[in-house]
């Protein structure tokens, strides 16, 4: 084991890890369009524990006015697969009943 001493051990203490806010601000603030998933990748390849939590991330976004919408889209349904002419589902569909 390791033991450091004089003014290595002094750098060591006077620099705090940073905070998943500072990081999140610092990354925001040089590219504002970034996206959770982006900021929070940046994270863990730093080396650092744990993920940025959404809650957190609109918080610090919302700071400098930063605006982030989120609407709710509903499901277009399925899709058609292959570019044949029937619309019709190809496959086997299994039905199993079981009386107790």
């Amino acid at each position: 084991m390791d033991v450091i001493h004089g003014r290595d051990r002094e750098r060591r203490i006077a620099q705090p890890k940073p905070t998943k806010t500072e990081s999140l601000r610092k990354a925001l603030t040089r590219n504002p369009g970034l996206d959770l998933r982006r900021v929070d990748q940046r994270w863990v390849e730093a080396g650092h524990p744990g993920g940025i939590s959404l809650p957190l991330y609109d918080k610090v976004r919302a700071e400098p006015g930063i605006r982030t919408y989120r609407v709710w889209a509903p499901d277009p349904g399925p899709r058609p697969r292959g570019g044949g002419g029937s619309t019709a589902a190809k496959g086997e569909v299994y039905q199993l009943k079981v009386t107790l």
